[in-house]
């Protein structure tokens, strides 16, 4: 009987463990990672079938192909998943096994299976240590998508029947890892708050190693982070060695913001919002407001003049893009998709960021496409304004104002791009600036602040 196969791009510290669980297993890998020698080396200890490109890892694969990735979230993943949906077939099987947003993670299924190719984002949780004991692994996707990685799951999995679950549709697997990094990052804060305080208290002499040995048995705070913790004190009570810094994923942020999207989930929504910390304003609820249009229909201006209104941050869309973007846009050129796809990433990850933080922001950016919306707001609750007005009065806009790189000749494409949407509020941009002001002010759901407060 011929081995299962799969292919897995990404083989860093994780993905490499796990192309060698599943190799171990009795699974055939073909493995690709865009820092060379990556895959020659897993190669070298008969781990897997080096790829030199993702194409060429298809290429080494049976259909109905099933392709694992294991690379960083945001645009290396929406990078990978669009080369190799280029080059699989109908049938075939993506798997994102990456912190992503499950907002992205719904997106890109919906997009996949527009091209007839399943998608599965699966949250995968246990380190460097997942492979000694496995993986524990979370998944979302169809029915089919989910039978299309069991095999693969059960191998990478504690045990075949164990440690492994189908959460439900498309997003569901990052939607449950999401909440479960955000459980993970909570305990390890309590823990290391626990601990200070029992090291601060000098005049008890308390040894915190023995402590947390002692915890480790029967206690109701036992749990694998507490192993590990005594572990380390035990070495180094005072984890001199560990820098007081965690890098972020975006997934306790996330877990937050999607608290305070669902009110009634049982908690104290007052406790929550605490966690958010002080940007948000008394009195008043935080909100991302985006400022959307064509060319020269004001949205810097407009956008500007709310955020001063509002006393709160603004964004200017422009100020994000790449160099390669604006030499073509400056040359007369648009912007393809996939010009715009990174430099869209970088402002969701600082909307994101500001909505997790209690913060409010109003943005001023094109948003011409409901896909570029879509990307926009994931993780982060957006509210979308849409300057309209027809080509000729922008036109004429256009022919007395100077862009610092933005020609009047690309109006034309982007009425050709627009897709108007359908829940934005639309304001007419033959209205005077303080009158666009007022009329998106009445809209909001909370009274605008007409002054800055000071706590």
């Amino acid at each position: 009987m011929t081995a299962p196969s799969i292919g897995l791009v990404g083989l860093g510290r994780m993905g490499g463990n796990m192309a060698r669980r599943l190799s171990r297993g009795g699974i055939r890998v073909v493995g690709h990672d865009a820092t060379p020698g990556a895959a020659d080396a897993l190669a070298a200890e008969g781990v897997l079938s080096a790829a030199s490109s993702p194409a060429a890892l298809v290429d080494a694969l049976p259909a109905p192909r099933v392709v694992w990735t294991m690379v960083p979230a945001g645009s290396a993943t929406e990078t990978t998943i669009a080369t190799l949906s280029a080059h699989l077939a109908p049938g075939d099987t993506i798997v994102d096994g990456g912190n992503a947003n499950y907002r992205d993670s719904q997106r890109r299924a919906q997009d996949l299976a527009a091209r007839r190719l399943l998608f599965v984002d699966c949250g995968v949780s246990g380190g460097v240590w997942g492979l000694a004991n496995g993986y524990t692994l979370m998944f979302g996707g169809s029915a089919e998508g989910a039978r299309a990685v069991e095999p693969f799951v059960r191998v990478l999995a504690p045990a075949p029947d164990a440690g492994w679950m189908h959460c439900g549709p498309a997003g569901a697997g990052h939607f449950a890892k999401m909440i479960h990094n955000g459980i993970e990052y909570g305990m390890m804060q309590a823990y290391a708050e626990g601990f200070a305080l029992l090291k601060g208290k000098r005049e008890f002499g308390i040894d915190v190693a023995r402590l947390a040995e002692t915890w480790r048995r029967g206690s109701v705070v036992r749990s694998w982070l507490l192993d590990l913790t005594a572990e380390f004190l035990a070495r180094d009570a005072d984890l001199d060695a560990i820098a007081p810094h965690v890098a972020d994923s975006g997934e306790g942020r996330w877990t937050v913001a999607g608290r305070l999207r669902e009110p009634d989930a049982g908690a104290d929504a007052a406790g929550v919002r605490r966690s958010r910390g002080p940007g948000r304003r008394r009195g008043s609820e935080a909100m991302i407001v985006v400022v959307m249009g064509v060319t020269g229909c004001g949205k810097s201006t407009v956008g500007a003049a709310l955020a001063s209104r509002l006393g709160c941050r603004f964004l200017d869309a422009d100020d994000f893009h790449p160099p390669e973007n604006v030499a073509k846009m400056a040359s007369g050129t648009p912007l393809t998709d996939e010009d715009r796809w990174p430099w869209l990433d970088r402002i969701a990850d600082e909307l994101r960021a500001i909505d997790a933080g209690g913060g409010s922001a109003v943005l001023a950016c094109s948003a011409l496409k409901a896909a570029y919306r879509a990307r926009l707001a994931a993780g982060a609750e957006v509210r979308f304004i849409h300057l309209t007005g027809d080509q000729a009065t922008i036109a004429a806009r256009l022919a007395v104002r100077k862009h610092r790189y933005m020609p009047a000749s690309l109006l034309a494409s982007q009425f050709a791009t627009l897709e108007a949407p359908d829940d934005a509020l639309d304001i007419d941009v033959a209205l005077p600036v303080a009158a666009q002001i007022d009329a998106i002010c009445a809209s909001l759901p909370c009274p605008p602040a007409t002054k800055a407060t000071h706590a």
